[in-house]
């Protein structure tokens, strides 16, 4: 609130002053997050509006200015689910939308920028996450393909940084995944050992990197499970072993991250441990108690030892969290 303060002096002062406007709507947007997480909805939309406003006032002052675009797409990004109401797919998806097109602005005047190349890809893949959900495979596949492309020039531009190969991992996966799914055999094999390889080359960089174990261990899953689908079942335990292994070790490395428990838990599964499989969702829940998909999972692995009641909560309280982690 002092530097919204300061800034309305400053603005007074220098109306013209482009990035004044810019500074104010980044502390409004933080002063709404901040609201929105106590619960206070209605005040956090009133400071995100405002926020928008004075961004708007700094790219009508500075056209040019690829700073501002890219603080507004970051403020965009943080506050993105925060301000849509549960199931408003259209809001959020013009959210999206509205964030990736300052991140492709920030291209246009500064093609060699790479953050914004960096979160246009992230912001791209979780649009793409959203699409799938609702049942727009095609439509999230292209966003999958698009996000790579990102990726790709993210690493041409910056070739030792480990994100832009275990990002460009995952997002190789997640193509690999869906291709699977549609019985495209030779592409999903391709894109899933690309998935792999990328992951090398991100622990290559940094050996210590537990996100680069992690979306190995999925990416060995998910090769797994295409494999077995195509009846390959002797690669597909290979595969689960080794992402068992993987994931392992990240867990060893960053033993707070509730995805690297979840992806464990469904390498139990595949593997038969489902009792194993249940302690990594609990870990998983206690980690992210509002963790939708961990708590679907381990309703099925109860139901598989039935466990009847339980596993009825649990697809409850998953479908409470998210009403399309049961689509």
């Amino acid at each position: 609130q002092e530097v919204i303060e300061d800034l309305n002096e400053t603005i007074v002062i220098y109306p013209d002053y482009g990035d004044a406007y810019s500074l104010r709507g980044s502390a409004k947007s933080k002063i709404g997050l901040y609201e929105f997480n106590q619960g206070n909805a209605e005040e956090a939309q009133r400071m995100y509006a405002a926020s928008i406003e004075d961004y708007a006032e700094a790219i009508n002052l500075e056209p040019n200015d690829f700073k501002i675009y890219y603080n507004r797409g970051l403020m965009k990004s943080d506050n993105l689910k925060s301000y849509v109401k549960q199931g408003d797919n259209e809001d959020l998806r013009r959210l999206y939308q509205e964030a990736i097109s300052d991140f492709t602005m920030v291209i246009q005047l500064e093609p060699n920028y790479p953050n914004a190349y960096h979160y246009r890809s992230w912001l791209k893949s979780e649009l793409a996450n959203f699409e799938e959900k609702i049942r727009h495979k095609e439509v999230a596949l292209t966003l999958y393909k698009d996000a790579f492309v990102d990726l790709t020039k993210l690493i041409e531009l910056r070739p030792k940084f480990e994100d832009a190969y275990s990002d460009r991992g995952w997002v190789s996966g997640n193509i690999g995944r869906l291709n699977a799914m549609a019985g495209n055999k030779e592409v999903a094999r391709h894109k899933l050992i690309a998935a792999i390889e990328d992951c090398i080359q991100a622990i290559h960089i940094n050996p210590d990197y537990a996100f680069a174990y992690n979306h190995r261990g999925w990416a060995s899953y998910q090769l797994g499970i295409a494999e077995n689908f195509f009846g390959q079942l002797d690669n597909s335990q290979e595969l689960y072993a080794n992402a068992l292994m993987d994931i392992e070790k990240s867990i060893q490395l960053d033993s707070n991250n509730a995805y690297a428990f979840q992806y464990r838990g469904l390498t139990n599964v595949a593997l038969g441990n489902l009792q194993e499989a249940i302690v990594d969702f609990d870990r998983a829940i206690q980690i992210n108690p509002k963790y939708a998909e961990a708590y679907y999972e381990r309703a099925h692995a109860k139901e598989a030892l039935g466990r009847k009641e339980e596993a009825k909560a649990d697809f409850e309280k998953a479908k409470e969290l998210d009403p399309y982690v049961m689509e």
